[in-house]
């Protein structure tokens, strides 16, 4: 029977879209399930055989003669998110429920898809329990995914924890008719021609940025005839990298959600990255050849498996690099500089830098692609554009050394660039008083020199403290003192704050806010925030000892432990490449000896 009204568990008609590629004996099973549904039938069946050259549609129409609710279309193979956005164009039901080819529809499949929509009128899609089917062959593969589905199902069920990266798969998903044609249906960049991964990912993300709500449901049974071999695995594991590179471009800040799922902190996990990154292709599959032999016998052992997990974890990074890595930048890349003597000159510390190095470590950031940032942008961090944003740098310096007109602004200025300068307000025309050399900070003449280049002032606070060593009521001052002497200096800018020594707490920050600053920076090792405050923004400080080559490593802006030096395996790979053999052949002779026991 259908439902009736859309919002009291009536009017709820289901369209089921199933895309299938050269599995005609699975989606026939598929069908067949789906069609002894109870409680809740189809409204209609939309299969969709993307290129298949088996007979699926053929199969079919023998298999379900006068069937009038199953549609069978055809297309050129174009890969699964072409074929779910055909299906959901054809279909008439206003709830499409996305079903992969080997799923297995239990009986009320249907029906607790339709309760859990009619229970919230917020909730716009549904994901369900995917238990490994009873006719799958147990293998060392198909056991580890049902321990996988069995712990997702139980921690979603629990009810106390949200629905993470992992959980968003369209292979078993409902999703009301309206909110899919909202976002506009699957992105066929993903997995166009074919590939895997990736397009359930983003087709939820987009629906949850959306308003709407997505929620588990664990009545929603459909089990997964899940026939993979390690060959395959390891295939589709290639294919997964790049399209997960390509989702932490079209949804910036989840390059971090993706990178933790795919890190593990044992020493043995971090060293897959390393012979990824130095093991080149042509020595490494002799050995991954015979890790997928051993790993395809029925009673393959742990070692065998490890050594499997090696090759997957391989092919996930090897194809996250060749994709340009994950994009991990969740706000502005900002680089803090602190003094800047002439060229040629030596530098007083660690802090400065010379005019000559200023200019190479620009002209690197420039031939790499770079470009340099209005400061004031940086008044709302997270409204920039990406990608635009991954590509430009904002240029930033600290404490207002009085070098800074003659040495850094030409420099700047030759590169079309301007820079956020935060001021001591206290010490205009003063020696510092932190550093072991004592330099001259600008006075207020030449905080004009810099205005008059373009450059944003910001405050420093106004004595330069630790500000979360002193009482709030003090910290506070320093925040008030120094914002209202800016504003004098510089009326009507952007208010910026660099947190002296990079110190702040959330005490800090709050009194950051409270003072009328728009956004506050960190200062240390990485140039990229890890969390979405505009009172935390992270700043990558940049001293005497920086190259430039090193700067244009340090804002790569990936997490795949990949280099990027062109040529010839060096020494050291060459070293890789053998330690890499020996761990194959160490492996699979325990594999070996583990199955012959």
């Amino acid at each position: 029977m259908d439902m009736a009204n859309e919002h009291d568990g009536a009017g709820l008609r289901v369209s089921v879209v199933i895309p299938t590629y050269n599995r005609k004996d699975s989606v026939t099973t598929a069908v067949r399930d789906l069609l002894a549904c109870r409680d809740v039938t189809p409204h209609e069946i939309v299969v969709v055989a993307d290129g298949c050259t088996d007979g699926t549609a053929g199969a079919l129409r023998d298999a379900f003669p006068g069937e009038d609710r199953l549609r069978i279309l055809e297309q050129p193979n174009q890969g699964i998110s072409a074929a779910r956005n055909h299906g959901a164009a054809a279909a008439t039901g206003n709830v499409l429920l996305f079903l992969d080819d080997d799923m297995r529809a239990g009986p009320h499949l249907l029906s607790a898809h339709c309760a859990a929509l009619a229970a919230d009128p917020a909730v716009a899609a549904v994901v369900g329990h995917i238990p490994l089917a009873a006719e799958t062959p147990v293998t060392p593969l198909t056991r580890g995914y049902a321990q996988w589905a069995q712990a997702r199902a139980d921690r979603l069920a629990a009810g106390d924890t949200d629905l993470e990266l992992g959980d968003l798969l369209a292979g078993q998903m409902a999703v009301r008719r309206t909110a899919y044609q909202a976002i506009g249906g699957f992105d066929e960049d993903f997995t166009r021609g074919g590939t895997f991964g990736g397009e359930d990912t983003d087709f939820l993300v987009r629906l949850a940025a959306s308003g709407v709500r997505v929620v588990f449901s664990a009545d929603a049974v459909a089990s997964q005839d899940y026939r993979i071999t390690p060959a395959q695995l390891l295939r589709q594991w290639g294919q997964a990298g790049p399209a997960q590179a390509l989702l932490s471009r079209r949804h910036p800040g989840l390059g971090p959600a993706i990178a933790a799922d795919h890190t593990d902190p044992r020493p043995a996990a971090r060293a897959v990255k390393r012979v990824a990154r130095l093991v080149p292709d042509a020595a490494w599959a002799p050995v991954e050849r015979l890790v997928v032999e051993a790993a395809s016998r029925p009673n393959a052992g742990d070692a065998a498996l490890a050594a499997l997990v090696v090759a997957r974890d391989r092919r996930y990074w090897r194809g996250v690099a060749e994709a340009g890595g994950l994009a991990t930048v969740t706000g502005p890349i900002v680089l803090a500089y602190h003094d800047v003597v002439a060229a040629g000159q030596t530098v007083p510390d660690g802090y400065a830098v010379s005019a000559d190095q200023l200019e190479a470590h620009l002209d690197a950031l420039a031939a790499a692609g770079y470009r340099f940032g209005d400061p004031r942008d940086l008044a709302d961090p997270f409204a920039l554009a990406w990608p635009d944003s991954a590509r430009t740098v904002y240029l930033t310096f600290d404490d207002a050394f009085a070098g800074l007109p003659e040495h850094a602004v030409p420099v700047l200025t030759d590169h079309d660039a301007a820079a956020a300068c935060f001021v001591v307000t206290g010490l205009l025309g003063a020696p510092n008083a932190w550093d072991s050399a004592d330099r001259m900070l600008l006075d207020e003449s030449g905080l004009g020199d810099l205005r008059g280049a373009g450059w944003l002032l910001g405050s420093h606070t106004v004595t330069h403290p630790h500000l979360t060593q002193i009482a709030p009521t003090a910290a506070y001052r320093e925040l008030r003192r120094s914002a209202d002497l800016i504003n004098a200096i510089q009326p009507g800018g952007p208010l910026l704050l660099a947190y002296p020594f990079g110190d702040h707490n959330p005490v800090v920050r709050t009194l950051a806010r409270r003072a009328g600053y728009a956004a506050a920076f960190a200062i240390g090792t990485s140039a990229w925030s890890a969390r979405r405050d505009p009172f935390a923004l992270a700043r990558l400080e940049v001293g005497a000892a920086m190259t430039a080559d090193q700067l244009v490593v340090a804002l790569a802006g990936v997490d795949d432990g990949y280099d990027r030096r062109p040529g010839p395996a060096s020494v050291a790979a060459e070293q890789a490449v053998a330690a890499a053999k020996a761990t194959g052949r160490t492996l699979l002779a325990a594999a070996r000896r583990r199955e012959s026991d």
